[in-house]
């Protein structure tokens, strides 16, 4: 009896942000790191599908760094990062196209598995992601990444038709004049927050969430603290792109920014429906 009664409490805990978030738009990152996690995919089709039940539109972007990777060294190809960004070729540029799309289907299917809709939009799939190439400035501006893009608009009416399925999009982009590109996934996820003004943009990544110097979670920042981190180095790395592209939400008018541990099961609703959360927020100050 004890046990029914503390799922009676959790379930109460949840009813202010149920009621709160009822027709809101939340974009949430499924990165790439994550997808193999026993049972972590499983996980996430669930929440989108809890979140779908109770009324919230869940738009989700999916990266896939570690087949693309996999997939580069079964053809020969030796990956190479320049701050962080894939230099995409031809032949890269193909494999992404087709392992995202892979996996992008693969979300789908599990959806329609748990018994709701899922769109899939990758590539020129619905072109809903218009993008340029992605130009580098300063000490590497010589660089040249390829296919490597940027989201600058969007063509909204497929996406539209899908208001009540659960957008899946890749990370792939199509230029003006039909052209792939690659873009990275948090930035893809945080263009399309601001474009929906999404109540909330949620990077699920493989790391508990912020940290402190001291290595503990900081469960809640302003845009303000965020960016003394990362001058003071204690925001490094990977991270700074992800504190990067939820600032970049934050300031297109979006309401919250989390950055979560996709590993632990049902990260999405601990985070968004319980008090104290499971990752780190940020907020507006």
């Amino acid at each position: 009896m004890k046990h029914a009664i503390a799922k009676a409490d959790t379930l109460l805990e949840a009813l202010p942000y149920l009621r709160q978030f009822r027709g809101a738009t939340f974009v949430i990152k499924y990165g790439g790191s994550i997808q193999d996690t026993p049972g972590g995919e499983e996980s996430v089709v669930e929440d989108l599908l809890f979140l779908h039940s109770v009324g919230i539109w869940p738009v989700v972007v999916h990266g896939g760094g570690k087949e693309i990777s996999e997939a580069q060294k079964q053809a020969g190809l030796a990956p190479r990062f320049v701050q962080g960004l894939r230099v995409t070729d031809d032949r890269t540029m193909a494999l992404t196209d087709r392992i995202l799309g892979r996996i992008n289907a693969r979300i789908v299917a599990k959806l329609g598995k748990f018994g709701d809709d899922g769109a899939g939009f990758s590539g020129k799939k619905g072109a809903v992601l218009i993008a340029r190439k992605r130009r580098l400035t300063g000490v590497h501006a010589k660089e040249d990444l390829g296919h490597v893009g940027e989201v600058v608009s969007f063509n909204m009416k497929p996406l539209l038709r899908a208001r009540n399925r659960v957008p899946i999009f890749s990370s792939v982009a199509v230029g003006k004049s039909g052209e792939l590109y690659n873009v990275n996934a948090d930035d893809v996820a945080a263009a399309l927050a601001g474009k929906l003004r999404a109540a909330k943009l949620v990077l699920m990544t493989d790391v508990a969430g912020i940290q402190d110097g001291a290595g503990n979670l900081l469960s809640s920042l302003t845009p303000a603290k965020a960016r003394a981190l990362i001058g003071s180095g204690v925001i490094s790395r990977g991270m700074i792109p992800k504190v990067r592209a939820c600032l970049n939400a934050l300031s297109q008018g979006v309401g919250k920014a989390h950055i979560i541990d996709g590993r632990l099961r049902h990260s999405v609703l601990l985070e968004i429906f319980t008090l104290k959360g499971v990752g780190t927020e940020i907020v507006k100050s």
